[in-house]
């Protein structure tokens, strides 16, 4: 994937068109529409296949908490999805999730590929039977319309030419010789064509449907030793890059 103004610019028009076309007779007022996104986690948790991520910031999923590295969606705006991010990262906390902990040697990064970069300080790889993640596929269901029946997650797999090397376990940034390449802007995301709409008005159910259940004898999650489930877990990253419609929903 590339990034050009050309196709921002003809996100925005497609964005203007499905607005329009979700509200018959409303004009769209575009002092209301700008780039944004939309940034949703779930966690990992072992024996599940199944896996909803919240999209609206009054929804509740059990045992995924809403986060402060989270953005989600009021009820009076709307999004026009342009392109879909998929990854997978380690998620370090204290206390509970809601207090993220920067201080440890998590690198918060973006895992696009089952790396065996140890990026939380503890030691931890990713097992390559994690590569069930790319062997998935997501669903899209809004308003009890299916609008994404099976989107495979392995088009978000990125292998980067770079790989951070393996057996760096020290907790500090001199211990890595190297990290993973990757581009914020492009890597592990797909453009959505054509773009669809969520809502914070809207029923929203976005799943990831796993080929089996998560173990919990594979690392990461099988260090509970380590703290994993009570100072770090796993997460599924949806991101949604687009176009942001302020008050653009009954909700008021």
């Amino acid at each position: 994937m590339t990034l050009a103004n050309k196709d921002i610019r003809e996100n925005f028009h497609a964005a203007v068109h499905t607005l329009e076309a979700n509200n018959p007779g409303e004009k769209v007022n575009l002092d209301q529409l700008t780039q944004g996104y939309v940034r949703s986690e779930v966690t990992l948790l072992v024996n599940n296949s199944t896996l909803t991520w919240p999209i609206v910031d009054t929804q509740q999923i059990s045992g995924s908490p809403i986060t402060p590295t989270m953005r989600l969606l009021p009820e009076q705006d709307s999004f026009v999805v342009g392109a879909l991010g998929f990854w997978i990262e380690l998620y370090s906390f204290i206390g509970s999730q809601e207090n993220p902990d920067f201080t440890t040697g998590n690198n918060w990064g973006p895992v696009t590929y089952p790396s065996a970069f140890d990026n939380n300080g503890t030691g931890v790889a990713w097992a390559p039977g994690t590569m069930m993640f790319w062997k998935g596929y997501i669903s899209v269901e809004v308003n009890k319309k299916v609008l994404i029946p099976y989107w495979d997650t392995y088009r978000h797999f990125k292998a980067p030419i770079t790989q951070a090397a393996v057996g760096t376990t020290s907790n500090t940034w001199s211990g890595y010789l190297q990290k993973n390449s990757i581009d914020g802007g492009v890597d592990a995301f797909y453009p959505v064509e054509p773009v669809w709409v969520i809502g914070g008005g809207r029923q929203n159910l976005i799943k990831l449907n796993l080929p089996s259940n998560i173990p919990g004898t594979i690392t990461p999650f099988s260090l509970g030793g380590l703290g994993y489930g009570t100072s770090f877990v796993g997460k599924a990253i949806l991101f949604f890059r687009g176009i942001w419609a302020q008050n653009s929903t009954a909700v008021r």
